[in-house]
């Protein structure tokens, strides 16, 4: 397991995974590019667990996450989801948090997917933005 609490951890992208930047000392997680991970349970839930451990220990600071996706499969939606609804979580605990989704401005099914995404967040605004 390389990962490790309030360090900046960078996981560079594949042809089947986005890439990860979790920057824990300056509060932006960005998950970026295509995700189809042949395991996306193995890829994503050490990510989605290290990032719930730190929120639970983290100071109250500003907090942006950044999705810019460009292809997902149904199951790392779900885990998407489960990172969302987790900073849903966090938003209780006075946290300033920022959540962006860009989508290529030629996919309405990603559009579509972060329109979706948005109405689960019932404490958080999540700005939804057409990318070139």
């Amino acid at each position: 397991n390389n990962f490790c609490p309030m360090t900046k951890i960078y996981l560079p992208p594949s042809d089947r995974t986005p890439e990860v930047v979790l920057d824990f000392a300056s509060g932006l997680f960005s998950f970026e590019g295509e995700s189809y991970p042949q395991s996306p349970q193995t890829f994503l839930e050490p990510i989605r667990m290290q990032l719930v451990d730190w929120f639970k220990k983290s100071p109250s600071h500003a907090l942006n996450f950044q999705f810019k996706f460009d292809y997902l499969d149904s199951p790392s939606i779900k885990l998407v989801m489960d990172i969302v609804e987790d900073i849903e979580e966090l938003n209780q605990h006075n946290k300033s948090i920022t959540v962006s989704w860009y989508y290529p401005k030629n996919s309405r099914t990603l559009k579509e997917l972060g329109e979706e995404i948005a109405t689960e967040l019932s404490q958080i605004r999540m700005a939804i933005i057409a990318k070139d």
